[in-house]
């Protein structure tokens, strides 16, 4: 109101322009129909501290609604029908949910496809580490801190050396963590978590050093604590059957603005300017929103070598291809996928033939084989599942028949040793008969 119409167009103007030119080119942004977003908060107080991690997740194209754990309003669902595609649960400590959101809401959700992520404390409630439990992940005693000794932050020296300095990331899981190498350690402060190892849907992210540990703070350590060393799990993803995905924090404090922007100091000096929690919190939260690694297939044909329609069956011995196209997304568009593992199996059963597909580059997979010599019903199926990408299964049905009887082959070439069986016992038989008619003894 204190700017007149002329100076307030300049202002505007100037404004846009401004805006424009320090706006990145393209954002990386979910796939299509993966954007309502729900946030459920301790407290309103955690909005204003991770803004920075929402405003991220808004400029991607996420569209928040922001519920308080205890308001009681809160749910996932209106007549059967879920009224979001992702959700944000940072409500570690809220003891009195009085919403419609508990633990069976949560599974039924994943059920359904859709995706979660999840920041621990070291004061969980039942509704967080339940959660937890269900999808593989084992938190914590509530009061817990994950400690380490030896790589603590030095600006925060005081009290157990609850603030460490977190290196172990599975970097070599570039799909979830992004392929930008990680130059700085992350700052971490909260509870530790354990996975089993023989569970394949749930992967390790990042872990303690050797010196770590978790346990009460200020109290001395008389029994062996839950999680020590390399088996400290600080976060793990999952990913279900059905590609919904989760991910687990073990700390909130980790994706909040201080820490996106706090400094460190090693123990042995060396001063940290910026840690790599927004990094890590940025690249997970893309992975777990389908924002990256998200497979899709179509086209998936078959026809006999030298035809072009899908035949209504095949013949035994028939020689036929089979292409499919898979396209990736990378957060801006779909994309040809570049795997070189993509396999096609013929199953009656069990498979009877197993082929690599050959990528053109251009998203067309393709191989070509002979029909097994065993008539029944196949399957053409595709099931390929990589660490961080979304599962692809699907199947084609086929019929093959054996040969009619005026479609074999008129001399075959397995029969010529009893065709020269035959034709030898007749020629025996005749020398035979010749010599037993006309030879007489004196």
């Amino acid at each position: 109101s204190f700017i007149g119409p002329p100076m307030g167009k300049v202002v505007v103007v100037s404004l846009l322009f401004f805006s424009l030119l320090t706006a990145p080119a393209v954002l990386a942004r979910p796939v299509e129909g993966k954007e309502r977003t729900l946030v459920l908060l301790d407290d309103n107080g955690v909005r204003r501290s991770h803004a920075t991690f929402f405003s991220l997740l808004e400029e991607r194209g996420h569209t928040l609604t922001f519920k308080e754990a205890e308001d009681g309003d809160a749910s996932l669902t209106s007549y059967g029908e879920y009224l979001f595609d992702n959700l944000v649960l940072f409500a570690p400590t809220a003891q009195d949910l009085r919403g419609m959101i508990d633990v069976h809401a949560l599974v039924d959700f994943v059920d359904s496809g859709h995706n979660v992520l999840v920041a621990g404390a070291s004061d969980l409630n039942d509704l967080t580490r339940e959660f937890g439990a269900e999808c593989g992940v084992e938190f914590d005693e509530s009061g817990t801190f994950v400690m380490d000794h030896l790589n603590f932050d030095a600006l925060d020296a005081e009290g157990d050396h609850t603030r460490v300095l977190i290196d172990q990331i599975a970097t070599d899981a570039t799909m979830i963590v992004g392929t930008e190498k990680y130059e700085t350690p992350v700052v971490y402060r909260g509870v530790g978590m354990a996975i089993d190892d023989q569970n394949p849907l749930v992967t390790k992210i990042m872990w303690g050093s050797p010196t770590t540990y978790s346990f009460f703070e200020g109290q001395p350590i008389r029994t062996y604590p839950q999680s020590a060393g390399l088996e400290t799990v600080l976060v793990a993803a999952m990913q279900a059957r059905n590609n919904a995905r989760v991910t687990f924090f073990g700390s909130l404090e980790m994706c909040s603005d201080v820490s996106f922007k706090a400094a460190a100091q090693r123990v042995s000096g060396i001063h940290i300017d910026k840690t790599a929690n927004k990094q890590l919190c940025t690249e997970l939260s893309k992975w777990t929103f389908h924002e990256r690694g998200v497979l899709r297939h179509s086209n998936h044909l078959h026809h006999r070598v030298g035809e072009s329609g899908i035949p209504h069956f095949y013949r035994v011995k028939d020689n036929l291809e089979y292409e499919v196209h898979i396209e990736q997304w990378t957060g801006e568009k779909w994309d040809p996928f570049v795997g070189q593992d993509v396999q096609v199996e013929f199953v009656r059963i069990d498979p009877y033939i197993r082929r690599t597909l050959n990528n053109d580059g251009a998203s067309r997979f393709t191989t070509a084989f002979q029909v097994p010599d065993v008539n029944g019903v196949y399957k053409f199926r595709v099931d390929y599942w990589r660490p961080g990408l979304t599962r692809l299964f699907f199947e084609d049905k086929v019929i093959v028949r054996p040969f009619r009887h005026n479609e074999f082959e008129r001399f075959i070439p397995t029969a010529f040793p009893y065709y020269a069986g035959a034709f030898s016992m007749m020629f025996g038989f005749f020398i035979f008969g010749w010599v037993y008619l006309y030879n007489r003894s004196d």
